[in-house]
């Protein structure tokens, strides 16, 4: 800063310069989106106060590397639970500056899963057998697909408003089911099968980037959806799809129609949401209940 001093008087006039330097430092602020999470669901790590070029990172005790979503002096970082994250205490560890650290604690609260109490017994056809479960290359095929798009995490949010179910129908397996598939243990259900006769339509369950559209053995005509910062839907088996890969959507549009290709006994839509890879349960974003809803406010 500059003050420049002018003085006129009888004994004395002239102009005095002074320079000074002010510094202020503002503390960054790191606080979560609530201090209890349920498995299944998801937590946000909110920041402000921040330097732009202020280096920021967030770190969980299990396995996962959450990506931090810069918006000028803010960030926000989406943390997902899924159905195997054991319940209790844990915390969140932001790191930002020169290495200052800030711990921010929650509780993740147990949930009972259908998995809890519940087994799901389910037959398939040799021919479908053959193609899909009894073999590796399915499994192959369509882990690595999921693998790579996980690692698709868009900086522009598209979703705005309440998620909403891709097609009426009734649940035949919801989110955490155990299933047995010709009597051997298969995998806990990572989403909702909604059951819809042949060729209902399929919608978006809310506004995104396809980021892919196509066959695979395993869960037939399929389209994944990214909605921005990783969160990610996915419709399966389908009989047609309507949209092709690096198609904008917005919601409502119809996607694809209700089929059986791929593993599947009958006509259905396997819905899932992801968030950078790890499922979530579809519910608190389709009843209004999801943290990251709050995303939307922070922006």
């Amino acid at each position: 800063f500059t003050v420049t001093a002018v003085t006129e008087n009888s004994a004395y006039s002239g102009t005095a310069v002074y320079n000074f330097d002010i510094s202020y430092k503002i503390t960054p602020r790191f606080f979560l989106s609530a201090e209890t999470v349920d498995q299944g669901s998801a937590l946000v790590v909110y920041g402000e106060n921040l330097l732009e070029d202020m280096p920021v990172s967030v770190s969980v005790a299990f396995s996962y590397s959450p990506s931090v979503i810069r918006r000028g002096t803010k960030m926000y970082s989406i943390i997902p639970f899924n159905y195997k994250r054991e319940a209790g205490e844990a915390a969140v560890t932001v790191t930002y500056g020169e290495g200052e650290t800030v711990q921010l604690n929650y509780t993740v609260a147990a949930i009972e899963f259908p998995s809890d109490y519940e087994e799901q017994e389910i037959t398939v056809s040799d021919e479908t057998a053959a193609a899909t479960i009894n073999n590796s290359a399915a499994y192959t095929e369509y882990n690595k697909l999921v693998a790579e798009l996980a690692k698709i995490s868009d900086e522009e949010v598209y979703w705005t408003g309440r998620f909403i179910q891709p097609c009426d129908g009734t649940v035949t397996s919801d989110y955490a089911y155990t299933r047995y598939l010709n009597g051997k243990a298969g995998s806990t259900h990572a989403g909702v099968d909604l059951a819809c006769d042949e060729g209902t339509p399929v919608c978006a369950s809310n506004s995104g980037r396809v980021i892919y559209s196509g066959e695979l053995q395993m869960s037939g005509n399929t389209v994944i959806i990214e909605h921005g910062n990783g969160l990610q839907t996915k419709y399966l088996h389908m009989s047609a799809r309507n949209v092709e890969t690096g198609e904008m959507v917005v919601q409502g549009q119809q996607i694809g129609a209700v089929g059986m290709t791929g593993l599947a006994t009958g006509p259905h839509l396997h819905f899932e949401v992801d968030v950078s890879g790890a499922c979530i349960s579809p519910w608190p974003l389709l009843d209004g209940t999801s943290p990251i809803y709050k995303i939307q406010d922070f922006q």
